[in-house]
C-alpha cells in the first residue's frame, strides 16, 4: 500500500484526491433548451443559461483518457504521458477488439 509523505499508510480520502489530481473530470449533461437557445447553440456552439438552471449529469469521465470514474479507481491517468498515445489504443493486444475487415453481409433483393 502506498505511504503518505509522513511514512504512514495513505488513507482512502488521500488516494481519491491523488486520482482526481491526475485526471481532468468533465460531465456529459442534458440541458433543457428553449427554441431560441437551441438555434443559438446550433449557430454558435454555445448558449447562456440562467444561474438557477438544474443540469443533470449523464456520465462523469476524464476529458483526457475518456474513462469513467469506476474504470480508473486507483489508477493514474494514462493520458498524462504526452510522449505516447497508449490511452487511445483500446486495451491490451490480446483483449482489444480486432479492427480487420468485416465480412460483407449479403443484401436482400428488394
Amino acid at each position: 500500500m502506498p505511504h503518505a509523505s509522513s511514512g504512514r499508510p495513505i488513507t482512502e480520502r488521500e488516494r481519491l484526491r491523488a486520482i482526481a489530481a491526475t485526471h481532468t473530470w468533465v460531465g456529459a449533461t442534458e440541458l433543457p433548451l428553449s427554441v431560441g437557445q437551441a438555434r443559438t447553440a446550433d449557430l454558435r456552439a454555445a448558449v447562456t443559461i440562467k444561474a438557477d438552471t438544474k443540469v443533470h449529469i449523464i456520465d462523469a469521465y476524464c476529458a483526457r483518457c475518456r474513462r469513467t470514474w469506476e474504470a480508473v479507481i486507483g489508477l493514474e491517468c494514462p493520458a498524462t504521458d504526452t510522449r505516447t498515445n497508449e490511452h487511445l489504443r483500446g486495451g491490451p493486444i490480446g483483449e482489444r477488439k480486432k479492427r480487420g475487415k468485416q465480412p460483407r453481409r449479403d443484401q436482400e433483393a428488394s
